[in-house]
C-alpha cells in the first residue's frame, strides 16, 4: 500500500483492521484453544478481495515481458517462443522468478497444481520447476472453460456433454413430482447454464459435428421433460412446447449480446479497437456496421471480428442507438 502511494490514514485503518485477531475451532461442544491469527483477513469480508488484489498487484511486473491473465486467485502466464528449446528456457526463467516472488510475500507455490499447455506444433513433454518436473498437457481448464492445444474445443464439448447427460437422471426423477413450468425453470437455470457456459468464447469456433453433439444433448433433455419417448415431436416443436429457444438461437443470442456489449461500451478497449479496425459503414444501410476478416487461420476463427461477422448480419434492425435492455428485447422479437 505504501508503494501504491495510498494515503497514510487508510493504511493505518487497514493495519488496525488486520491486527489483534484471534480464532478457534469448534466441533459440536468441543472447542480448541484461542490462537492469534497472524496472516490473512476475515473470510467473506467486503475488504478481503480488495486487499488480495493489492497483495498480488505486482505479479504482472514479475512475469514481464510476458502477458498475465488473472481473475481472483487464478493466474495464467502466456509465453511465446520460436521453438521448444526457447519456450522451455523462458518458462523456467519466468517461473523461477515467480516462485521467488511468492516466497517473498509469504505464499507457497503449489507445483502439483501448476499446469502447462503448449499451443501449436512444438512438442514439449515436460518442464522443470525447481526440483520437480511438470508434464505438459493437451488441454487446460481456464475459468471453467477447457482450452485445447489446437484451439478446436474438443475437450470443452466432450466435458460439457458428459456433465449435461449426467443431469438427465436428476431431471427424470424431478419430472415425476414437479409441474411443467417448474421443470422449465430448472432446465433453464441449471441445465442451460452448464450447456452454454462461456458460449461467446467457443460457440463460433466449434465444428459442425461438435455443434450437433451439443444440440443432441439439448433436445434429448427436453424430450425427457415432455415425455416424448416415441419421438412424435420434431426438435423445433420440442423447444416451442417447453417455451424455450432452439439451441442455435440460444448460441446466437449469447454471442449477439456479447458483441453488442463491446460495441456499446467499447470495453475492454483492446477488443473494441480490434473489432472496429475490421469494420466499415455500408453506404446502403447507414445504420449498420459491416465487419470483415483479413485472415482465415485457425486461431482467427474465435477472433472477435469473426464473431461479429457471424452474428451482426442477422440483426435485422437498427442497433447502433439501442440500450442493452432494448437490444435484448429486439433480439427476443427476432428469435421468437
Amino acid at each position: 500500500m505504501l508503494r501504491k502511494k495510498i494515503p497514510n490514514y487508510l493504511i493505518k485503518m487497514v493495519f488496525e483492521y488486520l491486527s489483534n485477531r484471534e480464532g478457534y475451532v469448534q466441533i459440536g461442544t468441543a472447542r480448541s484453544c484461542v490462537r492469534e491469527i497472524r496472516v490473512g483477513c476475515a473470510q467473506g469480508s467486503t475488504l478481503g478481495p480488495f486487499l488480495f488484489n493489492l497483495y498480488t498487484s505486482e505479479l504482472d511486473k514479475v512475469v514481464s515481458p510476458w502477458n498475465l491473465v488473472a481473475y481472483a486467485d487464478d493466474a495464467y502466464v502466456t509465453i511465446v517462443g520460436e521453438n521448444s528449446e526457447e519456450l522451455v528456457t523462458e518458462f523456467e526463467r519466468v517461473m523461477t522468478r515467480h516462485e521467488a516472488w511468492l516466497k517473498g510475500i509469504g505464499m507457497i507455490c503449489n507445483k502439483s497444481k501448476t499446469e502447462v499447455v503448449v499451443f501449436g506444433e512444438e512438442d514439449v513433454k515436460e518442464i522443470r520447476l525447481g526440483d520437480e518436473k511438470i508434464t505438459t498437457g493437451k488441454s487446460m481448464k481456464m475459468l471453467g472453460i477447457w482450452v485445447d492445444w489446437n484451439l478446436k474445443w474438443k475437450t470443452q464439448v466432450e466435458k460439457t456433454s458428459i456433465k449435461c447427460r449426467a443431469m438427465g437422471f436428476a431431471l427424470r426423477y424431478l419430472n415425476k413430482y414437479l409441474t411443467r413450468p417448474e421443470m422449465r425453470k430448472i432446465f433453464i437455470s441449471h441445465f442451460m447454464s452448464k450447456l452454454c457456459y462461456g458460449a461467446p468464447v467457443w460457440a463460433n469456433s466449434i465444428s459442425y459435428n461438435q455443434r450437433s453433439q451439443l444440440r443432441s444433448v439439448y433436445y434429448k433433455q427436453i424430450r425427457l421433460i415432455l415425455r416424448d419417448f416415441r419421438f412424435n415431436l420434431r426438435r423445433k416443436d420440442l423447444a416451442t412446447k417447453l417455451g424455450v429457444l432452439s439451441f442455435d438461437h440460444i448460441l446466437f443470442r449469447r454471442m449477439s449480446v456479447f458483441v453488442f456489449g463491446i460495441l456499446q461500451s467499447l470495453f475492454p478497449s483492446e477488443l473494441a479497437g480490434t473489432l472496429l479496425s475490421g469494420a466499415y459503414h455500408n453506404p446502403r444501410q447507414e445504420e449498420r456496421l459491416v465487419f470483415f476478416r483479413d485472415s482465415k487461420s485457425l486461431a482467427s476463427r474465435s477472433h472477435i471480428i469473426s464473431m461479429a461477422h457471424a452474428v451482426v448480419p442477422k440483426w435485422k434492425f437498427d442497433y447502433l442507438n439501442l440500450s442493452k435492455i432494448s437490444f435484448k428485447a429486439k433480439l427476443d422479437e427476432l428469435t421468437a
